[in-house]
């Protein structure tokens, strides 16, 4: 009997214990540490510069488990390559995945607005856009990609360096911003006047 023999007593209990542990800690199946090692492999790979290896990686990371960490690095990956379409499609399927929001920078906007801007569809590039900004109003890429895509519509031009110049961090960029928003302004009929203003101000800001 158990309760009678000490030693059989505390084998019982580190059996129990050891069978209690084995519950409570998850332990990742062979396919989730595989997924895991071809991530780091992919990323690896990437810093290093082979983007087609390190897609490889992470397509074949993808395949093995459904957590979103690769499908974002599959689609960061297929931006550096620039394949627009199939970093397009990844992006979607991350911003569909009911995990997405667990991760560092969730929230997926921007890269699709770039995606959808490089395949040339202003119209979902701006809408996603919107969000981006919507998420994050000072994110300079997205403010950069909004400049872009202003491209054409001097008003919305005007607007979208106003914004990008409001988190400008050097005087470099600043007086650049603000040439070009003179240059703007002074191609607009009738109110030459906006453009003399953001001359001066460039010069204000310029070594004297």
């Amino acid at each position: 009997d158990e309760n009678l023999d000490p030693r059989r007593r505390q084998r019982g209990l580190r059996t129990r214990d050891f069978q209690s542990a084995s519950r409570s800690v998850s332990i990742p199946s062979l396919p989730q540490l595989l997924a895991r090692v071809l991530v780091r492999l992919g990323i690896a790979t990437g810093q290093l510069g082979d983007l087609e290896a390190a897609e490889s990686a992470l397509t074949a990371a993808v395949a093995l488990t459904d957590a979103p960490e690769p499908l974002l690095e599959l689609g960061m990956t297929l931006i550096g390559r620039e394949k627009w379409q199939d970093a397009a499609a990844t992006f979607e399927r991350l911003a569909a995945h009911p995990a997405s929001e667990t991760l560092p920078a969730p929230g997926f906007d921007y890269e699709l607005a770039l995606c959808h801007a490089r395949l040339g569809d202003p119209q979902r590039a701006t809408v996603h856009l919107e969000r981006a900004l919507a998420r994050d109003p000072l994110r300079r890429p997205a403010l950069a990609l909004q400049v872009e895509l202003a491209q054409g519509d001097t008003a919305a031009l005007i607007g979208a360096k106003r914004t990008l110049l409001a988190s400008a961090t050097t005087d470099d960029e600043r007086v650049q911003l603000l040439a070009e928003i003179g240059d703007h302004w002074r191609e607009q009929p009738g109110d030459p006047a906006r453009g003399l203003e953001a001359y001066q101000q460039a010069l204000q800001i310029a070594p004297q």
